[in-house]
């Protein structure tokens, strides 16, 4: 992997992580939370398949990395996982 690559990967998993935590500090039942519920599994599905040596598992595991219960992250994950679906 090519420095450049990486430095994209990161980027991309920075945005992801972003996106996340919008997503989860929107109200509930507002049109912005299934919007942005989307629009995260949208660019984590590109992701996952960007970067094949990736997982829904391995997210949540970034994430928890700022503190959060990686059990949390993984089941607040799958929540988003399900929406618009």
């Amino acid at each position: 992997m090519s420095r450049e690559e990486k430095t994209d990967q990161q980027k991309q998993l920075a945005d992801l992580i972003d996106l996340f935590v919008l997503c989860m500090q929107a109200d509930l039942k507002s049109p912005e939370h299934l919007d942005l519920g989307k629009k995260f599994n949208s660019l984590l599905d590109c992701y996952l398949q960007e970067y094949q040596s990736e997982s829904v598992g391995t997210f949540a595991l970034r994430v928890s990395r700022m503190g959060l219960p990686y059990e949390e992250v993984l089941q607040d994950v799958m929540y988003v996982r399900g929406l618009g679906s």
